[in-house]
């Protein structure tokens, strides 16, 4: 019979045979026509083999160059040459795999099964199995994983499943009895996909002025994710978490709502309702540049152009150029000023744009406004 034989141990073989009904186990060299072989090659007595020509065959300091399945013994007869049957020398059984790392992605609620292609490096020697997740050996669990000490493991992802939507997934695999050779595969690297959410969402109503920016903004979470936004009942358009549409008309007044899905699912976010109103226009505007609080060098204006306040008392200021027919084009400056203190704002035209032409700076100091005509020439 064969056997497994560590490195540097030691092997005996014996057979029993039957010649015109004589036997004789007591006497090893009883036949006189022994002959052990090693792959169809004769066996030598040497310092490590001894009796390639009797019934006991014994092999010290066991080598690599010693294991083999193609052992058998030869006895020869007056009549007949007869043969036993191969036998082997086996080092300790190793695990042999044919596969690859794969990755795989799942949803919340899929089914996923992978599986090994294992063998013994012995014959008829049983593997044995356990399966890891990030390192971590588990067990099954009814309804969540199956077949953790199994070839084939089956894996109904769930998020009571306690580990990174991220995993990576190994086998430890080892032939029975002989865990000190367990190998480890890397099977699956398993991307658990997160679905869709909605971190922040739009508030329910935003206004602004018709040749605005408006900026509609969600935060969304989820393993790759798309934004689509629409407005009404339009289709749906692809944007970004954050859409954005400058220059905004009357007519894109309107609900506007984001949708953010991934293959595990999909999202709304709330509903927002956009009213864009008419620009302002101001009317009935003069200069009164009789204000000395006030003044503007220089003008017509320059890059370096500046806009001087020096209030007598604090309080808010609002600064709003607007052109001849009072449609106001932007606002230069919005904050609190300080009582007997100058207040310089740059007037850059190449920062504000201004094509050649007359403009007014209103300036609204608490109830009083004042106004003042600028030039730009370019």
């Amino acid at each position: 019979e064969s056997q497994i034989v560590k490195k540097g141990d030691d092997c005996i073989f014996t057979f029993d045979a039957n010649i015109y009904g004589e036997h004789n186990m007591e006497d090893p060299t009883y036949w006189t026509d022994i002959q052990w072989f090693k792959d169809s090659v004769a066996l030598i007595d040497g310092d490590r083999i001894s009796g390639v020509q009797s019934s006991i065959l014994t092999i010290n300091n066991i080598k690599e160059t010693d294991y083999s399945t193609k052992y058998r013994v030869r006895l020869s007869g007056d009549c007949d040459t007869i043969w036993s049957n191969e036998f082997a020398i086996y080092d300790e059984p190793k695990v042999l795999w044919w596969g690859a790392s794969v990755d795989r992605e799942g949803c919340i609620g899929d089914t996923i099964v992978n599986w090994n292609l294992c063998l013994s490096t012995v014959p008829g020697i049983e593997l044995e199995y356990q399966w890891l997740i990030d390192g971590v050996p588990f067990e099954d669990r009814e309804g969540v994983v199956y077949g953790s000490k199994n070839d084939t493991i089956i894996f109904i992802l769930d998020t009571i499943f306690d580990f990174n939507f991220d995993s990576k997934f190994l086998c430890e695999v080892w032939p029975k009895g002989y865990y000190q050779n367990v190998d480890t595969f890397s099977i699956i690297n398993l991307n658990f996909l997160k679905p869709p959410i909605i971190l922040s969402d739009l508030e329910d109503t935003y206004t602004l002025e018709e040749d605005g920016l408006l900026l509609l903004g969600i935060q969304s979470g989820g393993s790759d994710t798309y934004v689509y936004w629409r407005k009404d009942d339009e289709d749906w358009f692809w944007y970004e978490d954050t859409l954005r549409l400058g220059q905004i008309s009357l007519e894109q007044s309107g609900k506007y709502q984001a949708m953010v899905y991934n293959q595990c699912d999909t999202v709304f976010s709330n509903i927002a309702e956009v009213i864009v109103t008419k620009k302002s226009i101001i009317s009935g505007i003069e200069d009164n540049s009789t204000n000395q609080e006030i003044s503007i060098y220089p003008n017509p204006l320059t890059s370096n152009s500046t806009l001087t306040i020096s209030p007598r008392t604090s309080g808010k200021v609002s600064v709003i150029l607007a052109d001849l027919l009072g449609n106001k084009l932007a606002t230069v400056y919005d904050d609190m000023i300080q009582a007997n203190r100058q207040k310089s704002i740059n007037l850059n035209i190449d920062n504000i744009g201004l094509s050649s032409g007359t403009y007014y700076i209103i300036i609204q100091m608490d109830d009083k406004v004042e106004t003042r005509q600028i030039s730009v020439v370019r």
